[in-house]
């Protein structure tokens, strides 16, 4: 056999494989602190690098007692899991290139356990299941969705300082004043976030800070400009310069289409460069656009059924 023979049949297996793997539609549970920032990034990241990824669901630590581990087959952390019951990955929420070699060992040994079975066939569906339901729910979401663009700002912290845990308790404390019932518990959630893992975004200026508590009343998205600027590790574990803080709350009780909404523009920010751009340097109203074009675009695919 010639080289250019073995050349080609070894191409021919690996277009064979690439294909296959495309064919599958996986789905995969990731789990993180609190199910509304660091993990959304980390969902995006998986469906945009493995295609045979179709379908990636996100849970906070707490709530895993509530979730049928058997419908997910997959399962990635951003932190360790004690005791876990399933075999799981533990990954950052950015997947650095050693973890992308990981993941696709971890899809190789599924795919090698549980080969793709023969499809089954097609049951014909009524052609308007649910319609009613589907409408109320849609009904409810654009309503939040309106809510929170409406609410989306841009503030300058003057003069602040150069300390983490101070410019936290700033950003807190000239949030809107309905937003949060008592400001200490919400940043100690927030201080407990940041020693968990870094949350500097790579190549940028910024920093995403978000979490969930019973002290805040709403979901909201609000940046603050620094006078200051200050060092901090990002994701890829190096150090950038913040100029601009990101900063997202929501309740503790977040249904799951507040989560999508608030997970989805986590994920929109490191989407393309273009984006990464908007969120360092763009303005109140460019942002709040191209926010709210997403969520319209969400909207009109989940009333087509594309999603």
């Amino acid at each position: 056999m010639t080289a250019s023979e073995l050349q080609l049949i070894l191409l021919y297996f690996a277009n064979e494989y690439t294909s296959r793997n495309q064919q599958r539609n996986l789905s995969a549970l990731v789990i993180c602190e609190n199910g509304i920032g660091t993990s959304a990034i980390l969902g995006a990241k998986l469906k945009r690098e493995f295609s045979e990824i179709k379908e990636v669901k996100t849970s906070r630590v707490s709530a895993l007692n509530q979730i049928d581990l058997s419908n997910y087959n997959l399962i990635f952390s951003t932190l360790r899991l004690k005791g876990f019951s399933r075999d799981y990955l533990l990954v950052s929420p950015l997947l650095l290139d050693d973890e992308l070699i990981k993941i696709r060992a971890y899809l190789k040994d599924y795919e090698q356990k549980y080969p793709q079975p023969v499809p089954a066939k097609q049951v014909v569906e009524e052609k308007h299941p649910h319609s009613v339901e589907q409408l109320a729910k849609l009904s409810i979401s654009t309503l939040f969705c309106s809510e929170l663009v409406n609410g989306i700002k841009i503030q300058q912290l003057e003069y602040n300082s150069q300390d983490l845990i101070a410019v936290i308790q700033e950003c807190l404390a000239h949030s809107d004043s309905t937003l949060i019932r008592k400001q200490m518990p919400v940043a100690k959630n927030l201080l407990k976030r940041v020693r968990m893992a870094p949350v500097g975004i790579p190549n940028s200026h910024i920093a995403l800070l978000h979490t969930r508590s019973p002290e805040i009343t709403r979901c909201s998205f609000t940046m603050f400009d620094l006078d200051n600027e200050i060092s901090l590790q990002s994701m890829d574990h190096d150090t950038i310069q913040v100029k601009r803080v990101l900063l997202m709350l929501a309740p503790d009780n977040l249904t799951a289409p507040e989560q999508r909404v608030m997970s989805t523009i986590s994920s929109m920010i490191i989407m393309s460069s273009q984006n990464l751009d908007l969120f360092t340097n763009g303005s109140q109203k460019e942002i709040k656009e191209a926010i709210a074009a997403l969520f319209l675009q969400d909207l009109k695919d989940r009333l087509l059924g594309n999603q």
